[in-house]
């Protein structure tokens, strides 16, 4: 098993390092990744907000870390591709109990993880950056990068805690010190200026991780700028949730199934996927 993970660590670990990004398709249940798989992704990553929601809680740890390892679980058994898990802040209140939630997931077969500095606390936001890098670095003497990739998730743009500039500069410098104690690459969060993405490439040198969304330049425009990996987040769950709004809003009021049927899986292929 050991063996084999490292195998797809290291398979992970080399996406990071093509001449063009590549997408990360965040699954939230077994199905959805099966989807990813059969659609071509090289990797999938789970989703928290999406998962969370398919449990029927909100996102930021509010799910109970048991129930988000069974979904992990029956994600990781439907698929070959490696699994890189949304650990959110690590469902931990101090490092031990974070490297032992870590050490879990990695005991299941995923090879990477998300690990995230906001702290969903409106009081105290974002964690001190060295509470976080000690954190890390934490994590890094226990598990070496040949069985996971840190990917360390910078809160400072999505937060807004403070001007463009500073912002630019507390990230850059989270990311030095986050990168030092042991992370592989940095997701800024979010970040979609062609500007900002240049400058961040340039001062972090490192993959970088970005967000899919509407406003994010194009996949060639982050090719030729340099970015690693593009993460779909709970893009794909929320849309999924969009079109049963879509079917339902149509069926109430116009009683007729277009949207019901119009790009369904086939219920021939829908048992094919496993």
């Amino acid at each position: 098993m050991l063996l084999e993970k490292n195998k797809k660590a290291k398979i992970f670990a080399d996406l990071h390092n093509k001449k063009e990004p590549f997408i990360l398709a965040n699954a939230w249940d077994a199905a959805s990744a099966r989807i990813f798989e059969k659609a071509g992704f090289s990797a999938i990553g789970t989703t928290s907000a999406g998962i969370a929601a398919s449990r029927g809680y909100r996102d930021v740890q509010n799910i109970p870390f048991p129930e988000m390892l069974d979904n992990l679980e029956q994600i990781l058994s439907a698929v070959t591709v490696p699994v890189s898990v949304d650990m959110e802040a690590g469902y931990g209140k101090n490092s031990e109990e974070i490297i032992h939630n870590i050490k879990k997931v990695v005991s299941l077969g995923a090879v990477g993880i998300n690990f995230e500095d906001g702290t969903g606390n409106e009081a105290s936001p974002i964690t001190p950056i060295t509470t976080q890098a000690e954190r890390i670095r934490a994590i890094r003497e226990e598990i070496p990068s040949e069985c996971l990739w840190i990917n360390a998730r910078v809160d400072v743009f999505y937060l807004g805690l403070m001007e463009k500039e500073k912002a630019l500069e507390e990230t850059i410098k989270r990311a030095h010190a986050y990168l030092e104690a042991g992370a592989n690459s940095i997701f800024v969060f979010v970040v979609n200026d062609k500007d900002l993405i240049s400058t961040l490439i340039r001062e972090i040198k490192a993959p970088i991780n970005l967000l899919a969304n509407p406003k994010l330049p194009s996949m060639e425009e982050l090719k030729e700028l340099g970015i690693a990996r593009v993460s779909l987040g709970s893009g794909p769950m929320r849309a999924t949730l969009g079109l049963l709004e879509e079917i339902s809003h149509e069926l109430l009021k116009f009683g007729t199934y277009r949207s019901l049927t119009n790009k369904a899986v086939s219920y021939p292929a829908l048992q094919g996927l496993f």
